[in-house]
């Protein structure tokens, strides 16, 4: 459904994503309300749960490098830390829409930081309230949040939460899908992937045939690889993709410096490179099973780039200036 809504009209899945969100903010502020009633400060002690020592393998590039790092403790912060990453996909497709935003130089960036710090603010708003309710070593791994709800008798807002995560699950999907449409799309018009994804349907005027294929692969991938593999792919993923937008920015201030810039990153280039030290760290804290499976996506995208999309680019074959004079990409 989500496939063939982005694939008729933009316009019809844009409307219904902002019902859906209505809905689930409102979800989660009945979670915030609700279970700030049950509040209680002694159930935060004791917050960051003490270190313990491990004799098993290290389970992380980080653990492989410098030794086990045990579990707890600030360490088991950071190796959970990671996970995080997967509740910030998406707010990079304000920046992939920006060709069919009004004023995209002003409202795109201002888009993203608010949007960034409104989910922060509800992210940790939830996090303390449902520690607060109920402490951590008696909430369930499975279901965390309902579980609290449950402990302290609230058993109506199970519904709520389970109602609020399917719209949250169905946001995502249709966010990522016209995200990945309007990437594969743009590849598609510079040739960096057959060219015929990179056109629009005369009946629809979207770019319906590249949704189909994204559609059905996400399809296919749901229904025959381990979702929790799929998880951390798309959280090292995402990560990498941070990380490369950072260096991006460094790049460009030396490569292309008569560039216009409607807007500017700030503290350039120390705000970009504390990013990719953070964003570094959090990447070795995932699991070497993660990095060995990036490593093959990463190696395949690299050969189909090579074997194709390298000589079919036009944009590699476009004049770029820069700050020593123009030269070929």
């Amino acid at each position: 459904m989500l496939t063939g809504t982005v694939a008729v009209s933009a316009r019809i899945g844009l409307r219904a994503l902002w019902v859906i969100v209505v809905a689930k903010l409102l979800a989660i502020g009945a979670v915030i309300v609700v279970g700030a009633l049950h509040f209680d400060a002694a159930n935060l002690g004791g917050f960051i749960a003490p270190h313990q020592p491990s004799s098993a393998p290290p389970g992380t590039l980080l653990g492989l490098i410098v030794g086990p790092t045990g579990s707890f403790g600030w360490f088991g912060v950071f190796a959970a830390a990671p996970a995080i990453a997967f509740a910030y996909i998406g707010f990079d497709v304000v920046a992939t829409a920006s060709e069919e935003t009004l004023d995209a130089p002003r409202a795109v960036p201002k888009g993203m930081i608010r949007s960034l710090v409104i989910a922060t603010v509800l992210y940790i708003a939830v996090a303390v309230v449902m520690v607060g309710m109920v402490p951590y070593t008696r909430i369930s791994e499975s279901a965390p949040l309902a579980a609290a709800f449950g402990a302290v008798g609230e058993h109506a807002m199970v519904h709520v939460i389970n109602i609020g995560a399917v719209l949250g699950l169905t946001t995502v999907i249709l966010v990522l899908i016209a995200g990945q449409t309007r990437i594969m799309f743009a590849m598609a018009r510079d040739g960096l992937l057959p060219r015929g994804l990179g056109t629009l349907s005369r009946r629809y005027h979207s770019p319906s045939r590249v949704t189909l294929v994204i559609g059905v692969t996400a399809i296919l991938l749901a229904e025959l690889a381990p979702v929790l593999m799929l998880e951390q792919l798309v959280v090292i993923g995402a990560l990498f993709a941070f990380l490369a937008v950072s260096a991006g920015a460094i790049a460009l201030r030396r490569r292309m410096p008569a560039a216009p810039r409607e807007f500017s990153v700030p503290l350039s280039p120390l705000l970009p490179a504390l990013s990719i030290l953070a964003t570094l760290w959090l990447m070795v804290n995932l699991s070497v099973q993660t990095w060995l499976s990036f490593a093959v996506w990463m190696a395949v995208g690299v050969l189909v780039y090579l074997a194709y999309g390298r000589r079919r680019s036009l944009l590699a074959g476009a004049p770029v200036a820069s700050g020593r004079g123009r030269h070929r990409r």
